[in-house]
């Protein structure tokens, strides 16, 4: 038996975590280096059909926005563009990709390979990065650093330190991103902040076989699932003889109401969506609560101390105590 009751926050990261859509000193964010990712892969005729019949990015992984794109264009064209791109590129896109991306795929162009997805994913992917990753740090008009936190959430996450310091509760905290874990390691590094206990990334999804990909990115709950084992078994080591998943203890907080709400309710958990540009501070929705500023949640958990302490659920916490 733990000693502590046991709590997981998950979280997502763009626009949750880190504004990283605003533009850098260089006009790169999120949206642009898609932009430029694609055009550069899949030619004019890709990055057509990413903007007019996709709509742009709507919060899609790499290994969707690949899937999409070659299903509705012309696939020999499209793997055509790509597959230049990919000679003229190799060497510099292999120095991007995780290690474990380097020793699990060997990187070569097959157009007829049951693997293309994945490399073209891959490729995306790498792409991405190598717009982004150099952006981190480098400093806005303002003073601040790119990206920025999203609001309060620097104070928000010392304050769950605090409370975790103190005993008597144990607070882990986890993301659950289509980002990269590059990227996120080394945006905390600025914020100064230490890495949360679990992250889940496409880095290590788009690895995973036999997984479709409609489950594999929000609002499928396999990365949930992932995140959610490796707490219960941190935490609640009984858990498969005992059949308590304790998932009242558990909530995740992300931007996009549709997607991440949906994942939320998928996995039967607590919803808090970070709607920053609301009026409204807090208010309630179908399967949890809006807020605008992180240190709002700061301030109700630590006014529900002795509610976590007895082992409340994430609905008491947040829902039952306005």
């Amino acid at each position: 038996m733990v000693e502590n009751q046991s709590y997981l926050f998950s979280i997502d990261f763009d626009k949750t975590i880190a504004n990283t859509f605003e533009t850098s000193p260089n006009g790169i964010g999120v949206l642009k280096a898609y932009d430029m990712s694609i055009l550069n892969i899949f030619g004019s005729e890709g990055y057509d059909i990413y903007q007019n019949k996709l709509n742009g990015l709507q919060n899609r992984a790499p290994s969707e926005l690949v899937d999409l794109l070659v299903s509705f264009g012309d696939e020999k064209k499209l793997l055509k563009q790509a597959g230049d791109f990919f000679n003229d590129n190799a060497v510099r896109l292999l120095s991007l990709l995780p290690e474990e991306d380097k020793k699990n795929n060997g990187f070569n162009w097959d157009k007829k390979s049951e693997k293309l997805v994945d490399l073209l994913t891959w490729m995306l992917a790498a792409e991405k990065c190598s717009f982004l990753s150099d952006e981190i740090g480098k400093k806005l008009v303002d003073g601040q650093t790119w990206p920025k936190p999203c609001n309060g959430f620097i104070d928000f996450y010392e304050s769950i330190n605090e409370i975790n310091k103190r005993g008597g509760i144990k607070i882990d905290t986890a993301i659950i991103s289509s980002g990269h874990t590059k990227f996120i390691e080394k945006t905390f590094e600025t914020f100064g902040l230490d890495l949360p206990n679990y992250v889940i990334t496409d880095d290590e999804l788009r690895r995973v076989r036999n997984i479709p990909i409609n489950r594999k990115t929000k609002p499928g709950a396999y990365p949930f699932a992932v995140i959610h084992r490796s707490w219960l078994r941190d935490n609640y080591p009984n858990y498969l003889t005992e059949n308590e998943y304790h998932k009242d203890k558990i909530i995740y907080f992300g931007d996009d109401q549709n997607k991440d709400g949906s994942m939320a309710k998928n996995c039967r958990v607590t919803f808090g969506w970070f709607n920053e540009g609301s009026v409204d501070p807090f208010s309630r929705i179908d399967n949890g609560f809006s807020f605008n500023d992180w240190r709002v949640v700061g301030d109700i958990v630590n006014s529900q101390i002795e509610t976590l302490v007895r082992g409340g659920s994430m609905s008491q916490v947040f829902l039952e105590n306005e």
